[in-house]
């Protein structure tokens, strides 16, 4: 191949849109993650006074592709203001309690992990059992 040939075929190879026929899946953002875990919620607990999802969705220690998030209301006096501790696979979009590992299935969640998993062209593997909670 000439120096020219090759210059232009590297160029090509290096270009933007390039890699876009083989495009590999993204990641669940700390924003997305946040949207799974309200939406993980029955609908009862959606409707509590200041509900919130706190946290910066740092990564378990014992699983690091769960995100650790906090969904909290404004509570009542003397009260607790935690509705769940949830993980959210950032590979998957799946949703677990953080206590029990317990997969959580709504159907506002199931709807929007086809979203989030169509616009990051996630795949899940039929073989992930989850998290495993014997920690």
């Amino acid at each position: 191949m000439s120096g020219s040939k090759l210059t232009m075929t590297l160029a090509l190879s290096m270009a933007p849109w390039a890699g876009s026929v083989h495009a590999t899946p993204s990641q669940i953002s700390l924003r997305e993650a946040k949207q799974l875990a309200i939406a993980a919620l029955p609908p009862e607990s959606r409707k509590l006074p200041g509900l919130t999802v706190d946290g910066n969705g740092g990564p378990d220690a014992a699983h690091p592709p769960l995100r650790m998030l906090v969904v909290v209301w404004r509570g009542s006096p003397g009260g607790s203001a935690i509705v769940a501790n949830v993980d959210v696979d950032r590979r998957s979009g799946r949703v677990f309690n953080s206590v029990n590992c317990q997969e959580y299935a709504t159907p506002q969640l199931h709807a929007l992990q086809r979203r989030l998993r169509t616009v990051h062209k996630i795949r899940l593997d039929p073989h992930d059992p989850g998290p495993d909670c014997e920690h």
